[in-house]
């Protein structure tokens, strides 16, 4: 009975892989009314939810520069204000930033209330 429980994850979590490897990665900022995932794999920050105006879910991926300890607290904030949308969905919405200055990269994160 284990083994099938253990299968059955493993073969959740090979679905949800390509899912996150196939994350749009523009620049931009990106609006989420409701964050379905946040994950940091290796150096990329990872939102998935769905964006203000969309129907469906998205994924959004950018690198997070953690070179210095100035990207890594922004790093640090979007994760936690990710946590916070994610807690309490359809009251907030999370901005994702991402920059092409030097290269493209995580530049920072906002929450704010939904507006009713």
């Amino acid at each position: 009975m284990h083994r099938l429980f253990a299968a059955a994850a493993l073969a959740a979590a090979l679905l949800a892989v390509p899912a996150i490897a196939g994350a749009q990665s523009q620049p931009g900022t990106y609006a989420f009314t409701t964050v379905d995932e946040v994950a940091q794999l290796g150096a990329a920050f990872v939102v998935k939810g769905v964006l203000q105006g969309e129907p469906v879910a998205t994924a959004i991926s950018a690198p997070a520069n953690t070179s210095t300890p100035a990207f890594q607290l922004i790093s640090d904030q979007c994760h936690r204000q990710a946590l916070l949308a994610q807690a309490r969905p359809g009251q907030y919405v999370l901005e994702v930033t991402i920059a092409t200055s030097y290269g493209q990269y995580l530049s920072g994160c906002r929450l704010r209330r939904a507006v009713p």
